[in-house]
């Protein structure tokens, strides 16, 4: 049923569109065409007939070629060209195209098919390469597979993937819209088919009526039929027939109901009911007919149309709105052909029709204006060729027919004449060899015609050639043009001078301005720039003078050339000049000074450096800002002083005036309250916080007058930089700032001595204050409170010491400008080395620079007698010098030297004349102080290090970013450098690799440890980490000591050092250092190599007997560990024998600073004299130290025991150094019967093995607590242990030996171990030189914070009452409990 249905539609379609008739319809259309349309000539046409036409001009091509195209796939195929024909119904097509078809086929010799297609519509889907394109449908194919498919299911007609139709010679644009390819895989936007032209005629479609009845109503009632409003008169009515009579005659619709089942065509009825229709028995009338009830079938016009699939929605609509009674009948297009076939003779009707076309030929008829209708109304088609572009383009022969083949209306309505001559002639209309006949008689009698649409010879254009190979007419080439010779066209190269038209019918003299110096040329060349010609056809262009340019490129006339950019024209020479920096000569116009530039009359430019905004540039002589004048607009007029905000001078106010007095008296107050901090302040006692919040201040000043060095170096730096750099130079004697100008009159010289002066000021102003302080305070001391004075005097010059270099430096750093001349930076109007001025400015600079030489020579003298003042205990000399020392730790007291340094440095570089080379030596300048500050640390508190690692560090990082702002190019100085740097990078290697082979030879007669340090750890860890640093104090060491703790990073090679790298072996002689093998293996090894050796004989020590030794083996089993190293048990027997031969020296029990200054220097000189060797031992010294005036920190230790005391002194040692700054709290190691003086305030209490069973020790203790002393906690032997609840019986005989009160003294104890204990152990292995040094530090910073006191025992001094005492226990009981914990019976004591 789909099927069937399917059928009906495109038969319908197919009807109304081809005219296809069948039956009496057909009959009846010959007989009357017959009859009327006169008989055409019957010519014997024996090659070409209505029945068969296979040639039609003599001189046709043979063989027959095919076109090659490339398809979708990229494949070749050779293919006919393919021409769209509707041989049936629609005659102008059908003519056209086997016209077209022919002149193909013969004159170009192509092959040609001619597949059937329906209308504008599938004609051109099929150019498109649409696949179903038959059923309006748009499916592409890809390859010829695919291709072939869609032909056996009839969707395509051949087997390529190519289209099926390559060129239509009619379509219309509503046939080519983009609406026929909605939903389709086709984009319209890239489609391949598009017009190539117009056929050349028109196309009418519209409402027609008869001719006999428009004349007929013309000359009976004069009106007009051809206006469609006259059709609503009642009185023309009966011209036509009214419905009733089709009725009558049965005339019906093919769609007799008023309802349809195929969607499109109920689709069309649905818009005329929306519309207004009414359908009566499947006639529809308009409202205005519907109105007329029962009467429409006699009173309405009646208007016949063709089917229903071809929507007319104007049409519909206008027809719907008219006054007009309409009854519309759709007959179906066979039947509505038919009825309209019969002409007038049959209905007078109003009917649908369409012209040109053959079906309605020979009966006249009008079209009718629906003059209300407006736009939608249908209007006159112009009809259009469409092509496949791929086609169309693949012969050049080919694409010139299908352009320019056209036939005007008159000749297609003669072509249709024919049609229906042929057709009355009785030959069968569109049968095989029917339209060839009549395209090939036109053919035959218009080649006049359509020769013109083939290229030749002689229907060539001006500027064209016919070319005879390819038979076809070619422009001329560019260059050259079409002339005529014998009638043909010939093309000729133009001359010299002369250029042919973009048409190629001539050549014309070159326009002035341009040239052309070859022949055959398309076109003149414009002179360029530089150059100009006033004269037409010429050959060349003539040049502008030197330096001379013009404007635009062909310029005609020498008056358009003007001076060159960078020239100016100098007057009268008229000569264009170069112009130098800071010139603006732009082209053609009269020279400026640029921005930033000043010149005076005679073209005599400066560079204005700094504050570039001073100098505005513009005409010469005005190049200054506001009250602005002198060299580089450096000076301000009288009366008025600098801006730094927009460069101008303001006129002075009183406030400006006031600015120096009042600058003056602060800085006055300043200087008194300074002096009055130094006078009363001790810097050493200051807190941390208070420290830190000093040596910030210092640091940030420092750090701002580094800025406005960095501010001095010639950048162009952007802002907000830029403001804060000026900003910094206040801080630098800027007199600026204070407006001076407004106060004082002042010159370049004045501005720079002033700068100075303030300086100077300030120091006299020191000296008076400090005067008057003398006299007020301190009674006329004046050589007393000298050190104050010097130390005052001291910090300013720091505080101002780069403000002074870059004062001093001043007049040495001139910059250059364009004329040559040098200025200085910051005096510009000041000229270098030329001017008196600058030279006035010269000597004072190198006296005032002066003063930061001394200052920095006086410095290196303070630190060069630093340590020696510093043992002295020269407290007046830390005091004058605390500005250089108080500062930093006193291991780095020097650094004050290396700031300093850097801070000269830092200056002088400014000098360079390269701002590139400036910034790369600050920058290496401040990476290696920042590398130094990292490793040295030497701020006395750790966040100053840390904020001036961040400030270098940004300092840094400024200056990289400097690097961008730089103007100037680096020069080969600079470029040299860097070469030095890269040649430094690859040659440092080469002297480490030196180095290291020079120290090897040295090391073969050069032994780098004078001392080997062999001993027992438990025995003598602590005494021998004592002798080691006191050896290495000593000014007669010349190289290091050996000691296993800092120096032994390889078991293996542990007999190496006493074998042969080491000058004297030193054994510390205690109970068992001869049961340790690996310091038997040492004996050995320094025995073999004939060492000079000294035994060191401490308390406790038993010379082996002869049995000891004979019996080794068995009293020392693990010696076996030596055999893996060369030893057998004779080696170490006859070792022990070797070293109790050399030469000894005892230590005493308890160990003090003399006994070891003599120790040392008894080692030292027996060392020096080259005999270690005595023959009998001697004894070291053992007297008591000389105590200081005042002890205020006491260690107390176990005096019966060496190392203990051992211990106590490296103690003191390293922490000598660190308390340099504090001399008070330097600790003093007391005799063991020494009493403890009342002054001590803090005590140092060291924790050893056995330290409670020391009687000595535990009255020290008791006195500390009657004291009230402060205390620090040291644990200095591994073997020490806290107390045992037991602790009282297990010491009961030492404690009563000290006291009765023997809870109060275990309260005592039990107090001390209430604080942390700081680790201090040289014995151990792991106790290195810097781990020892490292808790010296903490052992530092606990005396200097030390808060927790010992339990007061004052009580015991003086008698007290039973009533007192009980209250003072009552108050004190957690100390009673806290006794109770170690073993203290259960009774009350009173504290």
């Amino acid at each position: 049923a789909q099927e069937h249905l399917r059928s009906r539609i495109l038969l319908s379609r197919r009807a109304r569109q081809c005219g296809v008739m069948s039956g009496w319809h057909h009959l009846l259309w010959l007989f009357l065409s017959a009859s009327c349309i006169p008989e055409s000539r019957s010519e014997s046409l024996p090659v070409c007939t209505f029945e068969s036409c296979q040639q039609c001009l003599a001189d046709a091509k043979w063989p027959r070629k095919k076109l090659t195209l490339v398809g979708p796939d990229a494949l070749p195929y050779a293919v006919p060209f393919r021409i769209g024909f509707c041989p049936n119904g629609w005659d102008t097509e059908s003519l056209h195209a086997k016209i077209v078809g022919t002149l193909v086929t013969e004159m170009l010799g192509y092959d040609v098919e001619y597949p059937n297609c329906w209308d504008g519509t599938d004609c051109y889907m099929a150019i498109q390469g649409c696949v179903g394109w038959m059923n309006y449908e748009c499916d592409l194919v890809k390859n010829a597979s695919a291709a072939l498919n869609e032909v056996h299911i009839g969707r395509k007609l051949f087997p390529d993937p190519l289209p099926d139709i390559m060129y239509t010679p009619e379509t219309w644009a509503r046939a080519m819209a983009a609406k026929h390819f909605e939903g389709t895989h086709l984009i319209y936007e890239f489609r391949e088919g598009l017009a190539v032209g117009t056929a050349g005629y028109v196309s009418v479609e519209g409402l027609f009526a008869w001719d006999e009845v428009v004349a007929k109503a013309w000359a009976l009632r004069g009106v007009d039929l051809r206006s469609w409003d006259y059709l609503g008169e009642t009185h023309v009515r009966g011209f036509f027939d009214a419905p009733e009579r089709l009725i009558a005659d049965g005339v019906v619709s093919e769609w007799p109901v008023c309802a349809s089942d195929e969607p499109n065509i109920e689709g069309s009825m649905e818009q005329h009911r929306s519309m207004g229709y009414t359908c009566k028995s499947s006639w529809w009338l308009n409202p205005a007919c519907a109105a007329l009830g029962e009467n429409w079938t006699s009173r309405c016009v009646v208007m016949v149309e063709d089917a229903w699939d071809y929507v007319k929605p104007p049409l519909w609509k206008n027809i719907a709105v008219s006054n007009v009674p309409v009854a519309k009948l759709v007959l179906g297009y066979a039947r509505w052909q038919a009825l309209l076939r019969l002409g007038p003779a049959g209905y007078n009707v109003v009917f649908f029709w369409w012209q040109p076309d053959a079906t309605l030929l020979q009966h006249k008829s009008w079209k009718i204006t629906i003059v209300g209708g407006g736009p939608d109304e249908f209007q006159p088609t112009v009809l259009t060729k469409a092509a496949w572009m791929a086609a169309f383009n693949a012969d050049a022969r080919l694409k010139s027919l299908l352009q320019n083949e056209q036939f005007n209306q008159k000749t297609m309505d003669e072509l249709i004449g024919r049609v229906v001559r042929a057709v009355n002639a009785g030959h069968e209309y569109a049968a095989d060899g029917f339209f060839d006949k009549i395209a090939c008689d036109w053919i035959r009698e218009n080649e006049e015609v359509w020769k013109g649409w083939l290229p030749s010879a002689t229907t060539c254009s001006l500027g064209e050639y016919f070319d005879s190979e390819q038979q076809l007419c070619e422009p001329c080439p560019a260059g050259s043009y079409s002339q005529r010779e014998d009638g043909v066209l010939k093309c000729a190269y133009c001359p010299a001078g002369k250029h042919s038209l973009k048409e190629r019918d001539r050549c014309v003299p070159c326009e002035t301005g341009r040239s052309q110096s070859t022949s055959g040329q398309a076109d003149c060349i414009r002179c360029p720039q530089g150059s100009y010609q006033q004269t037409e056809g010429s050959t060349s262009c003539s040049a502008c003078g030197s330096h001379e340019n013009t404007a635009v490129l062909a310029a005609i006339s020498p008056d358009d050339c003007t001076c060159s950019e960078g020239f100016y024209r100098e007057i009268p020479s008229n000569v264009c000049m170069p112009c130098s920096e800071g010139m603006v000569c732009e082209f053609g116009s009269d020279p400026l000074i640029a921005a930033g530039y000043y010149a005076d009359t005679d073209w005599i430019v400066f560079k204005c450096w700094g504050d570039t905004a001073r100098c505005t540039g513009g005409l010469l002589g005005r190049t200054c800002a506001e009250r602005r004048s002198g060299i580089a607009c450096a000076n301000c007029l009288s009366g008025s002083f600098p801006s730094r905000r927009d460069g101008k001078c303001h006129e002075c106010k009183p406030s400006n005036a006031a600015a120096l007095p009042i600058a003056t008296v602060c800085g006055c107050i300043l200087l008194v309250l300074f002096y009055i901090f130094i006078d009363t302040q001790d810097v050493f006692k200051q807190s941390v916080t208070l420290t830190f919040s000093s040596l910030a201040l210092g640091q940030m000043l420092t750090m701002v007058q580094q800025l406005n060095i960095t501010g001095n170096m010639r950048l162009a730096w952007p802002q907000p930089i830029a403001s804060v750099l000026s900003f910094a130079t206040a801080f630098s004697f800027d007199l600026d700032f204070l407006t001076v100008e407004c106060a004082v009159a002042s010159t370049p010289t004045g501005h720079f001595v002033g700068r100075f002066s303030i300086f100077v000021a300030s120091v006299l102003l020191i000296f008076v204050i400090y005067g008057v302080v003398v006299v007020v305070r301190h009674g006329m001391a004046f050589k007393q409170r000298l050190p104050w004075l010097i130390c005052a005097i001291g910090t300013i010059t720091l505080i101002f010491y780069i403000p002074v270099v870059m004062a001093a430096i001043g007049p040495f750093q001139c910059v250059d400008n364009p004329n040559g001349l040098r200025t200085v930076r910051e005096y510009q109007s000041v000229i270098c080395w030329v001017s008196s001025e600058h030279t006035t400015m010269v000597v004072f600079g190198v006296f005032a620079m002066m003063v930061p030489i001394a200052y920095l020579a006086m410095s290196v003298l303070a630190v060069w007698k630093f340590s020696a003042r510093m043992r002295q205990g020269d407290v007046a000399f830390l005091k004058m010098f605390t500005f250089l020392f108080a500062r930093y730790t006193p291991k780095y007291y020097w650094f004050a030297l290396v700031h300093m340094g850097r801070s000269l440095a830092f200056s002088l570089i400014t000098l360079l004349p390269s701002v590139v080379m400036q910034i790369l030596l600050t920058q290496m300048l401040m990476l290696a102080h920042c590398m130094c500050l990292v490793v040295a640390m030497p701020w006395r508190t750790y966040w100053a290090n840390m904020l001036e690692v961040f400030t270098t560090v940004a300092m840094l990082a400024l200056l990289c970013f400097a690097s961008f702002f730089v103007e100037s190019k680096p020069g080969q100085f600079v470029a040299s450098a860097a070469g030095g740097i890269a040649i430094c990078i690859v040659a440092i290697p080469v002297p480490a690799v030196l180095y290291g082979v020079i120290a090897r030879l040295r090391h073969r007669s050069s032994k780098p440890f004078q001392f080997f340090l062999c001993h027992h750890k438990a025995g003598a860890g602590g005494f021998a980490r004592l002798l080691k640093v006191k050896l290495q104090g000593h000014s007669g060491m010349k190289k290091r000591v050996w000691l296993d703790s800092d120096d032994l990073k390889d078991l293996t090679k542990l007999f190496d050092y006493p074998s042969n790298q080491t000058d004297n072996f030193i054994v510390l002689c205690t109970k068992e250092i001869f049961s340790r093998p690996w310091c038997m293996g040492e004996m050995v090894f320094a025995m073999r190599n004939d060492v000079a050796a000294t035994r060191v004989v401490l308390p406790g020590f038993a010379a082996p007997d002869s049995n000891f030794v004979a019996t080794y083996a068995t009293h020392v089993p693990d010696v076996v560990k030596l055999t893996e190293h060369g030893i057998a048990l004779a080696d170490v027997q006859s070792a022990i024998e070797w070293i109790m031969d050399r030469h000894s020296m005892i230590v005493p029990d308890f160990v003090t600073e003399s006994s070891m200054k003599n120790l040392v220097k008894d080692l030292l000189t027996a060392n020096s004299a080259g005999s270690l060797v005595m023959s009998s031992p001697s004894r070291v010294s053992s007297t008591l130290d000389d105590g200081a005036a005042v002890v205020a920190t006491a260690i107390l230790a176990d005096g019966s025991a060496v190392e203990s005391s051992a211990c106590a002194l490296a103690l003191i040692h390293m922490l000598r150094p660190l308390l340099v700054h504090t001399p008070v709290k330097m600790p003093v190691l007391l005799p063991a019967d020494t009493e403890l003086p009342a002054t001590v305030t803090l005590v140092l209490i060291l924790c050893s093995a056995g330290i409670f069973h020391n009687v000595k020790f535990l009255k020290a203790l008791m006195a500390a607590a009657k004291l009230n002393a402060k205390y620090v906690p040291i644990i200095t032997d591994d073997g020490f242990r806290f107390p045992l609840p037991n602790f009282v019986d297990e010491h009961r005989d030492a404690i009563t030996k000290v006291t009765a009160h023997e809870k109060a003294l275990a309260a005592v104890i039990q107090q001390t171990f209430k604080a942390i204990a700081v680790v201090f152990q040289p014995a151990l292995y792991s106790s290195t030189e810097a781990l020892l040094l490292t808790k010296a530090n903490e052992v530092t910073e606990r005396m200097l914070e030390a808060t927790v006191q010992l339990p007061s025992l004052s009580w015991m001094e003086t008698p007290a009452s039973s009533q007192a005492q009980g209250c003072a226990l009552n108050s004190a009981v957690g100390l009673a409990t806290a006794a109770d914990t170690i073993g203290v019976p259960e009774k009350v004591y009173v504290v």
